[in-house]
């Protein structure tokens, strides 16, 4: 990789990071019921847990949003 290219490499927010802990722990129980081997997972239970991180991401950034704590 170039030097210009690792000086585009955009470092996660506070924000960011604490949104996707939403995601992480909205996640969780499904790794705990499918198993920590994702290769191993159909592709439905790969979309409920794509689907499981993006909303608990969405709903840890509302969360922030009405404590005013986000950025914006």
């Amino acid at each position: 990789m170039a030097f210009d290219d690792l000086s585009r490499i955009k470092r996660p927010t506070a924000y960011e990071l604490k949104a996707r802990e939403g995601g992480m722990a909205a996640a969780a129980p499904l790794v705990k019921e499918f198993g920590p081997n994702l290769s191993q997972w159909s592709e439905e239970q790969v979309l409920l847990f794509v689907g499981a991180v993006w909303k608990g991401c969405a709903d840890r950034l509302r969360e922030l949003i009405k404590e005013s704590e986000a950025p914006f």
